[in-house]
């Protein structure tokens, strides 16, 4: 989509509904819909596709807490009385899906989510939690510097629950299974690593180069993951007990997810596109998506993907994306196929390097002004000769109920020095330099604090 001027949601719409009437059906993957969603999307809501039928997945609000979407594109909105922004999703025995947020775990029907809604408490869940249902047949929740199982067909599932010990600090952004092993994306950029471990708690840790955000599974037992913390950006495929295989991957990489064309479909925020990556390492690119919108992916019914797409000013509002035309390969199996390898990585044009970004001047961490508003101020530079920039600045706020977040308008283009006109409150200053479709995976930022004093 790069070079095109902004566009309304339903001009997006048209667009992929052209694409999908210009495509044979089958054969031929194409965005062929995108369905506007009345509640926003983090970039970390899972998306699962589900036993009725449906793709359903959890949504970033105070009232609605997750959602629904039908083959055909009709998309409804429910809310969990008993549990608050949920993050991960997945489904469970008894046709019941179950989601985790901080502190809490939920099961429900698809088919009455609020009436049938059954929650526990659990101290081993915490923030920013994932879920997965094991080949051992229990609930798997990773969180942060925890890991714990439950049984979800108990009588009291809380009272099952047991934390698994692993090694290392954990900062989980997804979790999967991988034939007998259960798989997570870790974004802790200082141990750089994929981690699995089996049922019985047996771990085994994969060197990556930098911080994943995702992570699929395939039957065989082979991972694929994204790797958007590395520089440059990368993915890569894990055939256990093989080493890692990584390969650069521009755009910044995020959501992956194993398709019934079984590849591995890597969602690329920076570029609007996906990429399908098969067991041994050959890569394609499917286009159609506006840039900087799309986030999570799930493999659905009839050859389908999802993906999630966040809110991006004058371009699109939150909203979920159909692409059709997946189809299984041909014929059985090759022999040992079971347990693919993955085959070298064709040469690149040389390294590419990420622009970086340096702060220079920046506000104190408390800044007090007599009147109602202040003045702050921001210098910054980058190594890169001829970068550009985007800014963000975002307020701190704490909803009823809530937990407290920045809260902003996201990233726009800007010139050091910029300065902001600001009330009273806590804020957090964002800022990255951008060399042609580069952007600094890793933005340089300052929080601060603003208050009123009175004056002497």
């Amino acid at each position: 989509m790069r070079g095109l001027a902004p566009r309304s949601l339903a001009a997006f719409a048209a667009l992929a509904a052209s694409l999908a009437l210009a495509a044979p059906a089958l054969g031929a993957p194409a965005v062929n819909g995108i369905f506007e969603l009345k509640t926003e999307l983090s970039s970390n809501n899972k998306i699962v596709a589900a036993p009725d039928g449906n793709v359903w997945f959890t949504l970033d609000s105070a009232t609605k807490d997750v959602g629904s979407i039908t083959p055909a594109g009709v998309v409804s909105e429910y809310e969990l009385p008993k549990i608050e922004n949920p993050i991960g999703i997945t489904p469970g025995p008894g046709g019941r899906l179950w989601v985790v947020a901080t502190g809490k775990a939920t099961s429900f029907l698809p088919a009455d989510p609020k009436g049938s809604e059954v929650t526990f408490e659990s101290g081993e869940i915490q923030a920013e939690p994932n879920i997965v249902l094991g080949p051992d047949g229990l609930m798997w929740v990773a969180s942060n510097n925890k890991v714990a199982r439950f049984s979800p067909t108990a009588a009291d599932p809380k009272s099952t629950i047991k934390e698994v010990k692993l090694e290392g600090e954990l900062s989980p952004k997804d979790i999967d299974v991988a034939g007998p092993l259960i798989a997570i994306a870790d974004n802790n950029g200082t141990e750089k690593r994929i981690v699995t471990f089996s049922s019985a708690g047996v771990q085994k840790d994969f060197a990556i180069k930098g911080a994943s955000q995702g992570l699929a599974g395939a039957p065989s037992g082979q991972i694929a993951y994204s790797d958007a913390g590395a520089s440059p950006e990368q993915s890569g495929l894990i055939t256990p007990p093989n080493p890692a295989q990584s390969f650069e991957m521009l755009g910044d990489p995020f959501g992956v997810t194993y398709g019934i064309d079984e590849a591995f479909w890597i969602v690329r925020f920076a570029k609007g596109d996906l990429a399908r990556v098969t067991p041994t390492g050959a890569t394609t690119f499917l286009p159609g998506l506006p840039i900087e919108t799309a986030r999570q992916v799930a493999a659905g019914a009839n050859g389908t993907l999802w993906v999630t797409m966040q809110k991006k000013e004058k371009v699109t509002g939150p909203a979920i994306a159909r692409i059709s035309g997946l189809e299984p390969p041909a014929g059985p199996p090759a022999p040992g196929s079971s347990t693919p390898q993955p085959g070298p990585v064709p040469a690149g044009p040389g390294p590419v390097v990420l622009p970086t970004t340096a702060l220079g001047t920046k506000p104190k961490k408390v800044v007090k002004t007599t009147g109602e508003t202040a003045t702050v101020k921001f210098s910054f530079s980058s190594t890169t000769a001829g970068a550009g920039f985007e800014c963000s600045i975002a307020k701190r706020v704490k909803p009823k109920g809530k937990k407290a977040r920045f809260v902003g308008k996201g990233f726009k283009g800007c010139k050091s020095p910029k300065s902001y006109v600001l009330q009273p409150g806590r804020y957090r200053f964002q800022v990255r330099a951008v060399s042609g479709s580069l952007r600094d995976s890793s933005p340089a930022q300052s929080t601060f604090k603003v208050i009123h004093v009175a004056r002497k």
